[in-house]
C-alpha cells in the first residue's frame, strides 16, 4: 500500500534468522516526471528509468567520473566516452560529478600531482571514516585547468555538473577556492554548461557570506 515490495528469503540450515529486502515500487507515470536518478551507465538501468519517466540521470555510483579511475597517474585521462553517451539514447540528461575532496583519501588523486598543497584543519573535522586534520588541494591553476578538460572532452554529453557531494563536512572558508576554480574551468570550457554544489541551505549560506554566490549555479542534493 505504500509503493513498497518486501523480499524474504532464509538459506538452508543457516544459523541466521530470515533476512529481508524492501523495494520501491514506482508507479509508471502518463508523462514526463522532474525525477532523477543516481545509478550505473547500463542499457539495463536506462530502460528501466526510461520506462520509470526519469529524465536525468546522475553517473556517481559508476565511479567512471572518480579521480581514481579518471585520472589515476595524476593529471592523464582515461575517457569513458561510450558511458557518457549511453543515457542520451534512452532520451536522459546527464549530469557529471567533478570531485575535488571525497576521493582523494584514495590516494591516488592527489598523490599523483605535482600541483597540490595541503592546509592544516584546526579543530579536526569529523567524516564518514574518522577525522579530517589536513586538506590536500590540487593548486588553484591546475585544478581550474582539470575542470576546463573534464568538462571540455565532455561536453557532448555532460549538460550540467554536480562538484562533489554533500559537503557540509568541508568550511566554506576552505570550499570557496575550490569551488571558484571548478567553476572558472567549466566556463571557460562550456560557457552553457551549469554547476551545482551539494550542501545543506546554512552551509550556504556562510559560503554566500564569503562572497561565494557567483561560484554556483544551482543547488544539489541527493536523498535516498
Amino acid at each position: 500500500p505504500k509503493g513498497l515490495f518486501s523480499l524474504r528469503y532464509w538459506l538452508k540450515e543457516s544459523p541466521h534468522d530470515v533476512g529481508e529486502v524492501v523495494y520501491s515500487v514506482i508507479r509508471r507515470p502518463a508523462k514526463e516526471t522532474i525525477l532523477g536518478a543516481c545509478s550505473h551507465s547500463t542499457h539495463t538501468i536506462m530502460r528501466i528509468l526510461q520506462r520509470a519517466g526519469v529524465r536525468h540521470y546522475y553517473p556517481l555510483t559508476d565511479g567512471w567520473l572518480r579521480p581514481s579511475a579518471l585520472c589515476p597517474g595524476g593529471p592523464n585521462y582515461n575517457w569513458f566516452d561510450d558511458k557518457a553517451a549511453i543515457a542520451e539514447k534512452y532520451g536522459l540528461k546527464t549530469y557529471g560529478i567533478l570531485a575535488s575532496h571525497l576521493y582523494g583519501r584514495e590516494g591516488s588523486w592527489t598523490a599523483n600531482w605535482k600541483e597540490k598543497e595541503t592546509i592544516r584543519v584546526e579543530p579536526p573535522i569529523i567524516v564518514r571514516k574518522g577525522h579530517l586534520t589536513d586538506y590536500t588541494y590540487v593548486e588553484k591553476n591546475a585544478w581550474r585547468k582539470h575542470a576546463k578538460t573534464v568538462a571540455g572532452h565532455y561536453q557532448p554529453w555532460i549538460k550540467g555538473w554536480i562538484l562533489d557531494d554533500e559537503v557540509n563536512n568541508i568550511p566554506p572558508e576552505l570550499y570557496l577556492r575550490i569551488a571558484r576554480g571548478a567553476k572558472e574551468g567549466i566556463k571557460e570550457a562550456a560557457p552553457d554548461v551549469k554547476m551545482a554544489v551539494s550542501a545543506s541551505s546554512l552551509w550556504f549560506e556562510e559560503l554566500i557570506g564569503l562572497g561565494g554566490l557567483d561560484t554556483f549555479d544551482a543547488i544539489a542534493g541527493t536523498i535516498g
